[in-house]
């Protein structure tokens, strides 16, 4: 069911859409609506349904682009299978764009492209991966992609948008984070980006602040006691082919003070870097189903925290992540992942014909007719 609401809250517009998947994402201009639920991408015009998709895979994220003309809005939908579909109406125009990540970054979560931000001509390509690396790419008249500018955060970038925000003459970036910040990346000199390099890109943060003073003004968090401080934790386990390891990556709304790592399988742990955290492994309870047992004690300030790990191929069973924030009172969340029995396979967009390949032939004497 799609519903249109007033200014004042009042419904003066609904249709049902007859969609059995939850609707992710609605895009609305003038009498035209796109729905994109979990497989399935719909266009509606004035409630009736004019265009229907439904995609080979998970659809992630779906955005709409001026591409033919600027009244002429095409939906470009990005796919689990790691494809980029421009449609024009029920049918795919354009399958493709593969963005090299030779640097090993994060997963892409957010994909902006409803401005020039660059001043070239055409709308430009913003990045937001789960890392906090935001980067933006220009495309030339051949298509080709040049990346033009690119920054960290210290939190992952859920959104990406862009409007007109600080400034009436050139447009700002608009970035909203894992823990609620939005932030305004502003150009100097007219909109035009500095290159590849130079970091000095004005950064404005917008933040709640009068909520924060009306609670020192009541005396800050010694005059209210809570019964239980809740936050907000993000965890994502992917696989690392060409290490032939996982990763759990966990971030937390608020600093993390300890991790315990529990499994019912065995786990080879392994150092990442880029923790500030102490690895202490304790010895497995076989008995209790407990193989793996580790903590991980943070020593400064963060709210990140990657676990990498090795797992036998042909096993199987289940990661569990116990989260306790640096706040009081101590609460914890538990996090869980299924390690597959194939957890070394992964799939591949395009069959490589060239590397060789099993082959499984089934013979015995099959009936068979037409009814």
């Amino acid at each position: 069911m799609v519903k249109g609401l007033s200014r004042k809250g009042k419904e003066f517009f609904r249709f049902d859409t007859s969609i059995t998947e939850s609707i992710r994402k609605v895009s609305v201009h003038d009498k035209l609506i796109w729905t994109s639920a979990e497989y399935v991408h719909n266009q509606f015009v004035e409630g009736k349904d004019k265009a229907f998709y439904l995609a080979p895979d998970r659809i992630n994220d779906a955005e709409l682009v001026p591409l033919i003309s600027k009244d002429d809005w095409s939906p470009v939908l990005a796919c689990q299978d790691h494809q980029i579909r421009v449609m024009t109406g029920p049918n795919v125009f354009y399958q493709g764009m593969v963005l090299p990540n030779t640097k090993k970054l994060g997963a892409i979560r957010a994909i902006y492209s409803g401005l020039d931000f660059s001043k070239t001509g055409t709308n430009d390509i913003v990045v937001g991966r789960e890392d906090g690396v935001l980067e933006l790419y220009d495309v030339d008249e051949h298509g080709a992609m040049q990346q033009v500018f690119s920054a960290r955060l210290v939190e992952s970038i859920n959104t990406i948008d862009g409007g007109y925000v600080t400034s009436s003459v050139q447009p700002d970036l608009l970035v909203h984070t894992f823990t609620g910040k939005v932030l305004t990346f502003s150009p100097p000199g007219g909109g035009l980006l500095l290159p590849e390099g130079d970091k000095r890109l004005h950064v404005n943060t917008s933040e709640d602040e009068a909520r924060r003073l009306a609670f020192a003004e009541r005396g800050g968090s010694g005059a209210h006691l809570a019964l239980s401080a809740p936050f907000t934790l993000q965890d994502v386990c992917r696989l690392e082919p060409e290490e032939a390891c996982y990763v759990l990556q966990l971030e937390s709304s608020v600093p993390i003070f300890t991790v315990a790592i529990q499994a019912d399988l065995t786990l080879q742990l392994l150092d990442v870097p880029s923790n500030v955290a102490i690895l202490s492994n304790s010895p497995p309870d076989e008995a209790n189903g407990n193989l793996t047992l580790a903590t991980y004690r943070c020593q400064d300030a963060t709210s990140r925290l990657h676990v990498k790990f090795k797992v036998q191929e042909g096993t199987s069973g289940v990661l569990q992540a116990f989260v306790i924030p640096s706040i009081t009172p101590k609460t914890c969340v538990a996090v869980s992942h299924k390690i597959k029995p194939l957890c070394l396979h992964r799939r591949l967009p395009e069959a490589d014909t060239s590397r060789p390949t099993n082959q499984v032939h089934i013979t015995d004497t099959f009936q068979g007719g037409a009814e």
